[in-house]
């Protein structure tokens, strides 16, 4: 978080002017994404956006973090993953995803466009914990170490793989 005194002033800014970011570990995901508004790059603060981007087969990799954050749909369609239970987004459509959630979004299809949201002044705020180093505090420790329970330390768990109805 930054300083509360810090000046914030009105800022317009050219998507098409923005550099495309991806996170260095292909695990994490293959979205790639403009980061539009946050403090360590403009004169702004309390809000964090960017237009993310998906190619048919990409995704962001299943994760969790504190923010609560919002998918806004600018076009194609894709799977958002929101604790086990998949949903539809698209042109339009708007999601809710909860800080804690483990969710992530899957470009099965088609490419797809979203803007995102969080409610920080920086993505640099942002503290991303994917599956792998979420799923030991999503599950008791007895739980985790029996050999029958499936492993969640998995890329992709089978639990979110296959066909799911949308909600």
């Amino acid at each position: 978080m930054l300083d509360e005194d810090r000046v914030t002033e009105p800022c317009v800014l050219a998507a098409n002017d923005l550099p495309i970011e991806r996170f260095a570990d292909p695990s994490y995901g293959t979205v790639s994404w403009q980061t539009l508004f946050t403090a360590d790059r403009t004169p702004t603060r309390d809000l964090t956006c960017g237009l993310a981007h998906l190619a048919t087969g990409d995704c962001l990799a299943l994760h969790r973090h504190a923010q609560a954050e919002i998918y806004f749909g600018v076009s194609g369609t894709a799977r958002v993953m929101i604790d086990g239970t998949a949903h539809a987004i698209g042109p339009g459509v708007a999601v809710f995803i909860p800080g804690g959630a483990v969710h992530g979004i899957f470009a099965d299809t088609e490419a797809a466009q979203f803007f995102y949201a969080f409610a920080t002044d920086s993505f640099a705020d942002v503290e991303y914990q994917f599956l792998a180093d979420a799923a030991p505090e999503l599950v008791p420790a007895d739980v985790a170490a029996d050999p029958a329970m499936p492993d969640l330390l998995d890329p992709t768990p089978e639990i979110y793989l296959g066909d799911y109805p949308v909600q």
